[in-house]
């Protein structure tokens, strides 16, 4: 009991969720067919199933695996209803398998260094007298402007 507790306090179990234990979230994972592989959102979860959101959703009765990360749980179709369908685990999940789907524990990663993004510096140029001949020559116009006269 006390390790439920503190797996809804660590999670933050959503007051709205409609039974205990089932937590509301928004997490994309797969839902595995005998025929095809389906990209889903899991609208809520809990020990014992998972509400489903996508296309195409396979009917009542199917036989799913339910595959996020790490996670693969082997389940049936329990409702089908438009875009939405809930499936039940075979095997309910542990509270860390659901807490770990609630809330990964990624090690967080190190902070990259902060690269230094400077202008370039203003080095002295040496012009030579060809390139000062050449700039001016560049600055008269030419052609028609040449002509206005």
């Amino acid at each position: 009991m006390i390790r439920s507790a503190s797996l809804r306090l660590a999670a933050g179990e959503d007051e709205g969720a409609s039974r205990p234990g089932e937590y509301r979230v928004l997490l994309l994972a797969t839902l595995i067919t005998t025929t095809r592989e389906l990209a889903v959102k899991l609208r809520s979860l809990s020990p014992t199933g998972a509400t489903i959101e996508g296309f195409n959703l396979p009917a009542e009765g199917t036989d799913v695996i339910l595959k996020r990360g790490m996670l693969e749980a082997f389940a049936t179709v329990a409702w089908a209803e438009g875009r939405r369908c809930a499936i039940q685990f075979e095997t309910a999940l542990s509270d860390e398998d659901v807490c770990a789907q609630i809330r990964p524990s990624h090690p967080t990663a190190a902070p990259a260094e902060e690269e230094e993004h400077r202008r370039p510096g203003f080095h002295a140029v040496t012009i030579t007298d060809e390139d000062r001949r050449t700039a001016a020559e560049w600055a008269q116009p030419t052609g028609r402007l040449a002509y206005r006269d």
